[in-house]
């Protein structure tokens, strides 16, 4: 993937020029999948492993109601389990799953992509959570 140019894609914005909002999504998802999977992994969880948020933090950064832990994948092959199809970043598929904090009292597993509004609204949450954890 190419690098995005974000003063270019503003300023065809400014100009009424066609603009393409996909590959902005698509560079935050890399850059946010990238530094949280590296948070993680500093932090020593290894891929498969639940990360469980901290109630008190996520509740302050606002997240507490929606999500109850995560989980990262990383393969050298795509995942072929799940209709979910993962990041391509540096010839390896990144995932994240997170798991629901659901009011049906069940831990179901989502898929993350990190790349419509909603979520990245969300995983910026997380990338700053993971900062404030360290």
């Amino acid at each position: 993937m190419g690098k995005f140019d974000f003063n270019e894609f503003v300023e065809n914005i400014r100009g009424h020029q066609p603009v393409k909002v996909v590959p902005l999504l698509d560079y935050l998802s890399n850059e946010l999948v990238k530094e949280i999977i590296s948070m993680l992994t500093e932090k020593g969880v290894k891929p498969g492993e639940k990360y469980f948020f901290d109630k008190a933090l996520a509740h302050k950064l606002g997240f507490e109601h929606v999500f109850k832990s995560m989980t990262y994948m990383t393969s050298e092959q795509p995942f072929t389990d799940t209709d979910y199809r993962p990041l391509k970043i540096n010839g390896l598929y990144h995932g994240i799953w997170l798991a629901l904090n659901a009011h049906d009292r069940t831990d179901r597993e989502e898929p993350c992509v990190l790349v419509n509004g909603n979520i990245i609204y969300y995983a910026e949450k997380i990338y700053n959570y993971l900062l404030q954890m360290k």
